[in-house]
């Protein structure tokens, strides 16, 4: 079972911190990284949970 990102945390550091790592994976991502994606996507579905 995988854990959650950031499981039970609302903060705006949080979120800002978040957004960076999404910042910081999309050219990773655009490359074809599976890895990065895949993380991309954990952090996006934390972002729509907790706005």
């Amino acid at each position: 079972m995988r854990r959650q990102l950031l499981e039970g945390v609302r903060s705006a550091r949080a979120a800002e911190s978040v957004a960076g790592v999404r910042r910081t994976l999309g050219p990773l991502r655009r490359r074809g990284a599976r890895e990065a994606a895949d993380l991309d996507e954990r952090a996006r579905a934390w972002q729509l949970a907790h706005t």
